[in-house]
């Protein structure tokens, strides 16, 4: 036999010997766990034999009175009826107390038997935990050998769009998965290189007010329709900054002309007096004991009252202009 198949067979031998070895000892793990399950199974039999004995005792003696109607006691039968109370309580305490007695005792044989079974859980979680981070590894230096791959792929074919977009936001995390290959993984990245570009000619294309914060929001999220709300969400922000700046200008021409107004004089409206005849000038002429003369009065009043000063006047027969003093600036 050649060292080459001695080798061979040598190999063969120690491994059939590791998986008998392994697998009988498997067969033993079994076997104790059932061993351990059917006694105790075989340690609850005597307690469930002896619980249907005690039922079976108790029954006769709540026969006469369980479920019964005590409606129809009298006052003469409350003496018998608190005794047996008393008993019936006696008798659910002391099966109360002895249900306690066995829980403890029963807690404090099961709490060192769990406490066994769970180290030895433990012990096997700890060794699979081990296993796991090895493995973790495996997958890490897989996904970090195809990464490297992937994006000097990206480089070499779209190293213009690589510029705008990083790989980041064009990966997919099924690129990395134990069941693709380098190839799927590779294909994957062309169709979706190929079809950023694409989307990127069509927002180009595209005749949108903020093109360029629009563009911004495009290379970000890779998605036209963000991209068009963003720029629908600037025009309407300028809309509503604009609506706003035509609201204070309202207002403020409003105030203007508000305050031009208070600062005008204010012109009595005296209706010119109709000449009256001859006579009537005459008879006036004579009874007029002074000669008409201009006087200056100033005065502190509100428009009502200077409107109504001005009627007087008008009744009186004054005539003349009543303005308003300007206010010192």
């Amino acid at each position: 036999m050649s060292e080459k198949k001695q080798e061979v067979a040598i190999d063969a031998t120690v491994e059939d010997a590791e998986s008998t070895k392994l697998s009988t000892c498997q067969q033993g793990i079994v076997a104790a766990v059932d061993a351990l399950s059917a006694g105790v199974e075989a340690q609850l039999a005597p307690i469930v034999a002896q619980l249907d004995e005690l039922d079976a005792l108790i029954t006769p003696k709540l026969s006469d009175y369980e479920g019964a109607d005590w409606s129809g006691a009298t006052e003469e039968d409350e003496t018998t009826l608190r005794n047996l109370r008393a008993e019936m309580n006696g008798y659910a305490a002391f099966i109360d107390s002895t249900r306690k007695d066995c829980k403890r005792g029963y807690q404090g044989a099961f709490g060192g038997f769990e406490d066994r079974m769970k180290s030895m859980h433990d012990r096997f979680k700890c060794t699979a935990g081990d296993i796991g981070q090895t493995l973790e590894g495996f997958a890490g230096a897989r996904r970090a050998k195809r990464e490297h791959g992937l994006r000097a792929t990206y480089h070499e074919y779209a190293a213009l769009l690589e510029a705008l977009v990083p790989y980041e936001l064009i990966e997919d995390p099924t690129w990395y998965r134990k069941g693709a290959s380098d190839a799927a993984a590779e294909k994957k990245l062309y169709e979706r290189i190929d079809s950023v570009a694409a989307d990127l000619d069509t927002f180009d294309a595209l005749d949108i007010p903020h093109k360029e914060e629009a563009r911004l929001t495009f290379l970000k999220t890779l998605d036209l329709s963000k991209a068009r709300a963003e720029s629908e969400r600037l025009v309407a922000e300028e809309e509503a900054a604009e609506a706003e700046k035509q609201r204070v200008r309202e207002v403020m021409e409003r105030v203007q002309e508000n305050r031009s107004a208070a600062q005008e004089p204010v012109v009595a409206d005296v209706a010119p007096v109709e000449p009256e005849p001859a006579n009537a000038r005459e008879e006036a002429a004579r009874e007029a004991v002074a000669p008409v003369e201009t006087y200056v009065v100033t005065i502190e009043a509100t428009r009502e009252q200077i409107g109504q000063l001005v009627d007087a006047m008008r009744r009186i027969g004054i005539h003349g202009t009543v303005s308003r003093e300007k206010e010192q600036q």
